[in-house]
């Protein structure tokens, strides 16, 4: 079977997102046009006799670094090699770059056979979101009284590629909050978004543990409470998944991020909050 594979529409990007969430990925709910507005030929369908049937994304960040989601196909093509062709249509839009992806556990092998290596685990929780009661600090500020170039600087230091213009998309999306710690320098930022079941958290990074701390409680007293709230924490950090568990907040699922490349250095311990496991 030869898929039709082309650049998704926005009605074949609003099906990706319907399958995401049957999937339970619960994805925000405008992630996916955050990027599509950026790049909107990073998103791909696959068509057998006229139907939809595969879709997936490479999040194109630099000329050196892109990010693979939104990997799904029909259950009806699972075993009929729709997963591999479009698959391959993706990999190979530029082979030699660094690619990365979350996978979930049970697939992590099968990415491992094309070339992709497990840099480390992540692992989702959920908080049964009540009324929050916290002492706020006078160091949170609203993201906007902070400097974007200050925000995307910090952001080098967490994540692969320079992500300046994805940031601006991503922080001023509809009804999201945004936060900053600033004491005299930039200490870390976050952002709490509405998704499909609840509400995302992603990113959260902090310097330290007390400046992830006082940033998660503003995040989470900022929506209505009575709603679950999820955050996609690397393992790595002991100390994010020690502030989870402060909270008691549920673990839901496992997946590993991995690199077709190199497996780049980044200061994972200021990583509380991955931003998403679909764009990165």
């Amino acid at each position: 079977m030869a898929l039709d594979i082309h650049n998704a529409s926005i009605d074949e990007l609003n099906k990706m997102i319907s399958w995401a969430t049957n999937e339970g990925w619960n994805p925000g709910l405008e992630d996916i046009r955050s990027f599509y507005l950026i790049d909107p030929r990073s998103f791909y369908v696959g068509y057998a006799n006229q139907e939809l049937v595969a879709c997936a994304s490479r999040a194109q960040y630099s000329p050196d670094f892109s990010f693979l989601g939104f990997f799904i196909v029909h259950p009806d093509y699972r075993f009929k090699k729709a997963a591999y062709e479009i698959c391959q249509h993706v990999l190979h839009i530029n082979r030699a770059q660094n690619m990365a992806l979350d996978g979930v556990v049970q697939r992590i092998p099968k990415y491992q056979k094309l070339g992709f290596k497990l840099a480390h685990s992540n692992m989702r929780y959920m908080l049964e979101n009540k009324n929050f009661a916290f002492n706020p600090s006078p160091h949170i500020y609203p993201i906007s009284a902070i400097p974007l170039d200050s925000l995307a600087d910090y952001d080098k230091a967490v994540f692969p590629a320079y992500r300046y213009p994805f940031l601006i998309s991503w922080l001023t999306q509809p009804q999201t909050k945004t936060f900053a710690y600033y004491d005299k320098a930039l200490l870390g930022y976050g952002a709490i978004r509405p998704a499909h079941t609840g509400y995302r958290i992603g990113p959260l990074f902090a310097n330290n543990y007390q400046v992830a701390l006082q940033l998660f409680q503003e995040l989470c007293s900022s929506v209505e409470p009575g709603k679950p709230i999820y955050m996609d924490v690397p393992l790595s950090n002991q100390l994010a998944v020690q502030l989870c568990e402060e909270f008691n907040m549920q673990a839901t699922f496992e997946t590993g991020r991995m690199y077709s490349g190199v497996i780049p250095h980044l200061e994972l311990d200021k990583i509380f909050g991955l931003t998403s496991l679909e764009v990165g």
